[in-house]
């Protein structure tokens, strides 16, 4: 399963301007699209990269979740932070813990670098200071990992910063990373 902040910008909200469908319709609708938009090979993002490597360590694509901490993105382009951070993180916390329950993944990753850290501490009842911290290096610098998922069975976390913009020698270690955990 692979976690990261938010939706960028207003992904998808062309689909529903002035034509918002009821409840599950909508919902079977988006999951098509993001089922096509998967299918196509995603964007050149280094997300959907990262998602298409951890995809060819096992489970591959059909077998992959996605999911954003934040599920109110704003328009800007960046993650939701201030009111809009504040007025979701409860259902943030929750939801997030719920996903992981219900999909029961070996392992979660987040792309998150220390963004909603809160959140994702509280979703798992993770201590700030619970977690494994690289070092190897500069690859390994800001490379967290759990091999337990605490009250969660069989679910490992490796927490990392977003792949947008890194060397290929930075996603093939954390791949590497992420292996070694599930292996």
């Amino acid at each position: 399963m692979l976690v990261g902040k938010a939706t960028r910008d207003e992904w998808g909200a062309d689909t529903y301007r002035g034509n918002a469908k009821p409840g599950i319709r909508a919902i079977r609708e988006r999951l098509c699209l993001n089922r096509d938009f998967i299918e196509k090979g995603g964007t050149s993002s280094g997300f959907w990269g990262f998602f298409f490597r951890l995809a060819a360590l096992g489970p591959g694509v059909d077998g992959m979740i996605w999911s954003n901490v934040a599920k109110l993105a704003s328009n800007t382009g960046r993650p939701p932070r201030g009111i809009l951070y504040r007025k979701q993180a409860e259902l943030a916390t929750r939801t997030l813990r719920e996903e992981v329950c219900e999909y029961k993944p070996s392992l979660v990753v987040f792309v998150t670098a220390n963004y909603a850290e809160p959140i994702i501490n509280a979703a798992f009842g993770f201590a700030k200071n619970g977690w494994e911290k690289g070092r190897d290096g500069a690859l390994d610098d800001e490379v967290w990992w759990l091999r337990s998922g605490g009250d969660i069975p069989n679910v490992r976390f490796l927490w990392l910063r977003h792949p947008q913009g890194k060397s290929t020698e930075q996603i093939q270690y954390w791949t590497t990373k992420a292996k070694k955990l599930l292996f």
